[in-house]
C-alpha cells in the first residue's frame, strides 16, 4: 500500500511476488525469519503472533531502521495466510535514546556537582581547622597568659582601689577566653572527632540550652558511625 511504499522506498510493481524476507529484512535477520515461519508452519507453535515486537527493518537503500510489528494469521482455505501491520518508530527511538543520554547526562551532573559540594566542603573544613589551630596556638595563649598575670597581681596588690581594677580585668579576660573556647568548638568541635556525631550533637544541644534555654532531647539510633565527611555535613 502507499504507506508501505514511503516506508520502505519501494514502488508496489518492485516488490509484487518477492519474497518478504529479500525486501524488507536485514541480511542479518532472515534466516531467524526464515526459521521462524519454518516451525510456525511445522508445529504451529506462535511465538510472534498476536504480540507488538520491536524489530528491524530494511529499506530499498539497504538503511535499517527500528520498526513496530504485530503479525496475525488470517484464516482462509489454501496456503497459510498471514497479515502484517508494521509502524516505523524510528522517531520514537530517537526520543527514547535523547531521553537516556539525558538522564545519564543528568547523572553525572549530579555526580559532578556532589564531588563539588564535597570538595568544597573539605576546602571549607581545613580551613576552619586552620583558623582554630592558630586560635589555639597563639590568641588563647597569650590571653590565658594575661589572665594568669592579673590573677598574680591581683594577689599581690595592696590598694583596693587598684586590686578592684585588676578584677574587673581579669573578669574581661576570662569572659574572652570563653568566647575564644567557644569559638573553637563552633569552629571544629574536637568532639566531633574523639567521640562522633551523636556526642557533638548532645553538647551543640547543652550550649544552645545553656545560651538561651532552648531544651531538646537526643536519641541516638546510629547503628554506625558515619565517615568523616558525612558525619560532618550531618553536623553542619
Amino acid at each position: 500500500n502507499p504507506a508501505a511504499e514511503r516506508t520502505f522506498g519501494y514502488r508496489r510493481q518492485e516488490v509484487l511476488g518477492r519474497p518478504m524476507a529479500e525486501a524488507i529484512i536485514p541480511p542479518s535477520l532472515r534466516e531467524r525469519h526464515r526459521e521462524g515461519f519454518a516451525r510456525l508452519l511445522e508445529t504451529g507453535e506462535q511465538r510472534i503472533l498476536g504480540q507488538r515486537l520491536e524489530l528491524t527493518g530494511m529499506r530499498a537503500d539497504g538503511s535499517e531502521f527500528p520498526v513496530e510489528l504485530a503479525i496475525t494469521r488470517v484464516d482462509m482455505p489454501g496456503q497459510p495466510s498471514f497479515t502484517g501491520y508494521l509502524r516505523d518508530i524510528t522517531d520514537r527511538v530517537r526520543a527514547e535514546n535523547d531521553l537516556r543520554e539525558s538522564v545519564e547526562l543528568l547523572r553525572q551532573t549530579t555526580r559532578q556537582r556532589q564531588l563539588l559540594l564535597s570538595r568544597l566542603q573539605d576546602a571549607q573544613e581545613r580551613e576552619r581547622q586552620r583558623i582554630a589551630e592558630d586560635i589555639h596556638d597563639d590568641s588563647l595563649q597569650v590571653m590565658t597568659a594575661l589572665g594568669l598575670r592579673l590573677d598574680a597581681m591581683c594577689m599581690a596588690a595592696t590598694d583596693e582601689q587598684q586590686r578592684a581594677e585588676l578584677e574587673r580585668m581579669a573578669e574581661t579576660v576570662r569572659q574572652c577566653i570563653r568566647r575564644l573556647r567557644h569559638l573553637l568548638f563552633e569552629l571544629r568541635p574536637t568532639v566531633l572527632d574523639r567521640h562522633g556525631l551523636a556526642a557533638a550533637l548532645q553538647l551543640h544541644l547543652e550550649e544552645m540550652a545553656a545560651e538561651n534555654g532552648i531544651q531538646a532531647d537526643l536519641v541516638n539510633r546510629l547503628i554506625e558511625e558515619p565517615s568523616e565527611g558525612i558525619r560532618t555535613t550531618l553536623y553542619r
